[in-house]
C-alpha cells in the first residue's frame, strides 16, 4: 500500500492536463410558481409553502423540497422509500440504468454531460430475537449520476442526480442538482509535492505513517446552501492510519476522507505556525500565534476563535490577552484555537491547534457533573467532537467535526423547552462519557451521553467504534461498551466514518439499545461539510410546518445528508422496537409523535442510503 509520503513526492499523473478551467455557478432562483410547476411533474397539486430558503409541496407521504436559491430539488414517496413493508423485486444493474436514463430524458432533466457513476442496492436489514435471526429485503435501487467537466468529474452535493427506483419501474425518489456553469478562467495545477508542508501540518501525523487508499482529482461543487459558487479542481483523498487501543495489542486501521484539498493556488490554504501541540501558556501570559496563507486572492480576512473564549482577534498575527483556564471535572483541558481565512473571492480555509492555559498558583481546577435524570430544562441535548487527535496515538487530525456537532447543539437548544447539557471538544471529550458503569475501565454515561435526550458525536470512526483525542479511559469507544437509553437518551448521532456498516456488521450495536430509539451514522466514510451536517439535521428535524407525517427524524437525516455530501457517501439508521413501540416514526418532542421507550427490544432494523 502506498503511503501519503510517497504520493506527496510524485508529479501529476501524465494523463492529467497541467491547466484546467475554473467555473462559476450562475445564480439560479426558484419562485413559488416555478415550484408549483415542478411539483406537478410528480402529481403534487397543493400550493407550495415557503420558509427557511425552501419551497415544500406534500401529498400524503409524498414530499417535494425545492431550494429557493440554486438548482437542487428532492422528491420522495416516504410511504415506500426505506419502509420495511415495501419490498419490490430487485432490479439488475443494466435495467436500472436503462430506466433511470429513460425517466430523466422524458422529463427533460438529463444534461448532456451527465454520466452514471454507480448503481446502489437500497436494501433493509433486520435482526430479530435473542438468537439475532437475520433477514434482508430489497427496498429500492438507486442510480447515481455525476457531471463530466472535461477530463474530470464533479464531486459533492452541488452537482449530482439520484434516481430511486421501486416496484413496477416506479420512481419513488429523485435528488436533482445540476448547476449552470460558466468558465471564468484557467488554473495551473499543483503537483502533490506542492501540498506536502500543508498536509503534514494539518493532519498532525507523519505522512510516512499514513496510508493512501485513494486519490481522486475532481471538480468539487459545494451545496448551494454554502454560498460558494466557484468550482475549481480539488483532491479528494481517502487515507488510513493505525492506532492501538489500550485494550488490544492489535492495531486498528482507521480510514477517513479529507475535506476537498485545492489542487491549485486558486483557493487559499491556511496553516498556524505552531511547533508542537498542545501549546502551553502560563497564567497571565499573552498567547502569541501566527499563521501562513498561500493561494487564493488578496485581500484576505483572517479571524481567530477560541472554543472557550470566543473571538480572539483578526490578522495573520495573534496576540491574545489573558485566556481562561478551561476545566472539566477538576482537569485542566485545552482551548481549540482556530484561524479561519476568507479571500477576495469568498473562498475559505481554516486550521486549529490546542492551547492549554495553566492554572495560577493556588488555583484548583473545578467542574462538577450534572444532576442525573429529568430536571427543569428537560429535554436536553449534548454533543462531543474531536478534530485534533494529539492524545490518540496514530490518529490523524480531521476537520469539520466541531462545526457539525456545535451546529446541531445550537439549533436544538434554541427550540422551545430544550436545553444544552454539555459541549465537550477534543481533550475535553472522553470515551467514558458513552460507556456504561461496569464496562471495562468503567464508564460515566449516566452523567453524560445517557443524561440527555439527544446526543451527538463527531470525529473518527470505524466499524462498530468511534474515537477520541484523549485517553479517559481509552480513545476507542466500542459498541459492546455501550448500554444506552436506560437513562434519558432516545437518539444518538455518530458523525464518523463506517460506524454502522451494512451486511449485518452493524448488529454489534444491538445490545447498546436499552431504551435507545434510533442511531444515525454512516456505512461509508464521511467528512465535514458546508453547511454543517448537524445544522441541517436540526433544521429538517424542526421544520416550521405541522407536517408530522413527513418530517420524522429518519426523513430529516436523509434530507440533511443529501444536502451535505457526495453521492458516494452512504448514511445509515438503526432503530429498535418491541411490542407497543414504533421508534421509526419518531419526531423531536413537541413536533410530532415520539414512541414509548423500547427498554427490551427484540427487533432492530437497519437502512442505508446513498446521500
Amino acid at each position: 500500500m502506498k503511503t501519503l509520503a510517497q504520493w506527496l513526492s510524485e508529479p501529476l499523473p501524465a494523463e492529467v492536463p497541467r491547466t484546467l478551467p475554473v467555473y462559476q455557478q450562475q445564480r439560479q432562483s426558484r419562485s413559488p410558481l416555478q415550484a408549483t410547476k415542478l411539483a406537478a411533474a410528480f402529481g403534487l397539486t397543493a400550493k407550495p409553502q415557503s420558509a427557511g430558503g425552501v419551497h415544500l409541496c406534500t401529498k400524503g407521504r409524498q414530499v417535494l423540497v425545492a431550494h429557493e436559491s440554486g438548482p437542487a430539488f428532492f422528491f420522495a414517496d416516504y410511504a415506500k422509500l426505506d419502509q420495511p413493508d415495501y419490498q419490490p423485486a430487485p432490479l439488475d444493474e443494466p435495467r436500472a440504468r436503462e430506466l433511470a436514463l429513460a425517466y430523466l430524458k422524458a422529463q427533460g432533466w438529463l444534461p448532456a454531460n451527465a454520466v452514471i457513476d454507480a448503481v446502489v442496492d437500497g436494501k433493509l436489514e433486520q435482526v430479530e430475537g435473542r438468537r439475532r435471526a437475520r433477514k434482508a429485503f430489497p427496498n429500492h435501487t438507486c442510480v447515481d449520476f455525476r457531471l463530466a467537466l472535461g477530463p474530470l468529474k464533479t464531486y459533492g452535493p452541488g452537482a449530482k442526480i439520484k434516481v430511486f427506483l421501486g416496484a413496477n419501474n416506479e420512481v419513488i425518489g429523485l435528488f436533482h442538482a445540476v448547476p449552470k456553469l460558466r468558465k471564468v478562467g484557467d488554473v495551473l495545477l499543483t503537483p502533490p509535492r506542492g501540498l506536502a508542508k500543508m498536509l503534514s501540518r494539518k493532519l498532525g501525523a507523519p505522512p510516512e505513517q499514513i496510508e493512501l487508499r485513494d486519490a481522486r482529482l475532481a471538480y468539487c461543487v459545494d451545496s448551494t446552501l454554502s454560498g460558494n459558487r466557484l468550482v475549481h479542481p480539488t483532491w479528494i483523498l481517502t487515507l488510513a492510519t493505525a492506532t492501538t487501543p489500550k485494550r488490544s495489542d492489535t492495531p486498528v486501521m482507521v480510514e477517513f476522507l479529507t475535506h476537498p484539498i485545492p489542487a491549485s493556488r486558486f483557493a487559499p490554504s491556511i496553516v498556524i505556525d505552531a511547533p508542537r501541540m498542545p501549546l502551553e501558556v502560563s497564567p497571565g501570559s499573552l498567547l502569541r500565534l501566527s499563521c501562513s496563507v498561500q493561494g487564493g486572492k488578496a485581500p484576505y480576512k483572517v479571524v481567530w476563535h477560541s472554543s472557550i473564549d470566543g473571538l480572539l482577534g483578526e490578522g495573520t498575527k495573534l496576540v491574545a490577552k489573558r485566556l481562561s483556564t478551561a476545566h472539566r471535572e477538576r482537569k485542566v483541558v485545552c482551548h481549540t484555537v482556530r484561524a479561519s481565512v476568507t479571500d477576495a473571492n469568498g473562498l475559505g480555509d481554516s486550521h486549529s491547534v490546542l492551547v492549554r492555559v495553566l492554572p495560577a498558583q493556588g488555583e484548583r481546577p473545578s467542574g462538577d457533573r450534572p444532576p442525573v435524570g429529568a430536571v427543569p430544562g428537560d429535554p436536553f441535548v449534548g454533543v462531543e467532537w474531536c478534530n485534533l487527535y494529539h492524545g490518540a496515538p496514530g490518529l490523524a487530525d480531521i476537520s469539520g467535526t466541531d462545526a457539525s456537532a456545535q451546529g446541531f447543539r445550537s439549533a436544538v437548544a434554541a427550540l422551545p423547552g430544550w436545553s444544552s447539557r454539555f459541549d465537550w471538544g477534543n481533550d475535553a471529550a472522553w470515551e467514558e462519557d458513552f460507556k456504561f458503569l461496569t464496562a471495562p475501565g468503567g464508564g460515566t454515561d449516566s452523567y453524560w451521553a445517557d443524561n440527555v435526550h439527544f446526543a451527538f458525536f463527531a470525529g473518527h470512526g470505524s466499524s462498530g467504534a468511534f474515537y477520541f483525542g484523549s485517553q479517559v479511559d481509552d480513545h476507542q469507544m466500542l459498541a459492546q461498551d455501550a448500554r444506552l437509553g436506560d437513562g434519558l437518551l432516545n437518539w444518538l448521532v455518530l458523525h464518523a466514518c463506517q460506524t454502522m456498516q451494512a451486511n449485518f456488521a452493524w448488529d454489534v450495536w444491538c445490545d447498546s439499545f436499552c431504551g435507545l430509539h434510533e442511531m444515525f451514522g454512516f456505512h461509508t466514510n464521511t467528512e465535514g461539510s458546508t453547511p454543517p451536517l448537524g445544522s441541517r439535521f436540526a433544521f429538517w428535524a424542526s421544520f416550521p410546518w405541522p407536517l408530522s407525517s413527513a418530517f420524522d427524524l429518519r426523513t430529516a437525516w436523509r434530507l440533511a445528508c443529501s444536502e451535505c455530501f457526495d453521492a458516494s457517501v452512504q448514511s445509515a439508521v438503526i432503530y429498535a422496537n418491541q411490542a407497543g413501540t414504533d421508534t421509526q416514526n419518531d419526531h423531536l418532542p413537541g413536533l410530532g409523535h415520539v414512541s414509548p421507550d423500547p427498554v427490551s427490544p427484540n427487533v432492530w432494523v437497519y437502512s442505508r442510503q446513498s446521500c
